[in-house]
């Protein structure tokens, strides 16, 4: 992908979020570019950078975030989304939130945000480290966590909020992990796999981009049109 970060075009390659990041990037691009704004991307200067990012953007996590909103039992659903090819095959990369984390640190770097990450701060999606067990017993074991996450989803219905996993980044500080968003909020309005990034500028006005989750399809299509365009 092609980014105008500071009046410069870096060309970078990145093996991972190439469809959750890249629309950001286009919209970003464009605004940057000559100092040209993209339609209904705010006016800014090219050193201003965007602040507060918070974001979904792991379509798996969606999904099952999804699933255990409508009831259903986290077990099921887990089970589900892992049979139908949501997450990676050990479930718990996906359920740390890594790859939501990489991804944010992609979009902060282009959003101006160069100084580095002071610390993360880290909500994990289940209560208890399951690392010690294999991915068969780690898949047998996951029925004890069923009442905890109905106890979660109920407790915040009743608030009339949901939960969603969630990474945002502010003054040098990650944080990833669950947390508890209002019914009709722009993250609590996600479906399934859709995926979403906030930005605020200087001004206070927000730039929202959002989409379904990319997929295999999708990602190999982002990747050729990368080398393509790099090969111009």
């Amino acid at each position: 992908m092609i980014i105008i970060f500071r009046n410069m075009s870096l060309p970078i390659k990145s093996t991972r979020g190439s469809g959750s990041v890249k629309p950001f990037i286009r919209t970003q691009s464009s605004a940057l570019e000559k100092g040209s704004p993209a339609p209904n991307f705010p006016q800014r200067t090219p050193r201003e950078p965007l602040k507060h990012p918070i974001a979904c953007l792991s379509g798996s996590l969606g999904v099952l975030c999804g699933k255990l909103g409508a009831g259903e039992p986290f077990s099921k659903a887990l089970d589900c989304v892992r049979m139908n090819g949501f997450t990676e095959p050990d479930p718990r990369v996906d359920l740390i939130g890594k790859d939501m984390l990489r991804k944010m640190i992609i979009i902060t770097r282009f959003a101006g945000h160069d100084g580095g990450c002071k610390k993360i701060v880290h909500s994990p999606m289940l209560p208890k480290d399951m690392s010690e067990h294999t991915v068969d017993e780690f898949m047998k074991r996951i029925n004890c966590f069923d009442d905890y996450f109905k106890r979660m989803y109920d407790e915040a219905r009743m608030e009339g909020k949901t939960i969603k996993f969630v990474v945002q980044f502010d003054n040098g500080v990650f944080r990833v992990g669950i947390k508890s968003v209002a019914f009709d909020s722009h993250i609590g309005c996600l479906q399934e796999a859709q995926k979403l990034i906030i930005l605020t500028t200087e001004n206070g006005e927000e730039i929202i981009v959002e989409g379904r989750g990319s997929g295999a399809i999708s990602a190999a299509a982002n990747v050729l049109e990368d080398v393509l365009a790099l090969s111009v």
